[in-house]
């Protein structure tokens, strides 16, 4: 998230909302693997990205979706302290 972090405006942030995440090949405890997401679209406020993870051969071994929501930070955060 870092990425999206660095081209947003300060006054915002982004809190998830929803991940789905299908796996489809198993990885052995101390596997190396790697996540990628990638913004497939946004609507309004709802950021939705695409989510691969692969194994350190390449082989794909998961993959779905994650989506954000993108608030302000000051309302967020002074919600979050009650």
């Amino acid at each position: 998230m870092s990425a999206l972090t660095r081209r947003m405006p300060t006054n915002l942030t982004t809190v998830g909302s929803r991940v789905e995440l299908t796996h489809l090949v198993p990885a052995v405890c101390g596997d190396l693997v790697t996540a990628q997401a990638t913004l497939a679209s946004r609507e309004g406020r709802r950021l939705t990205f695409d989510i691969v993870v692969t194994g350190a051969d390449g082989t794909v071994l998961a993959q779905g979706q994650f989506v954000r929501i993108l608030l302000d930070r000051a309302a967020f955060l002074s919600g979050t302290k009650r």
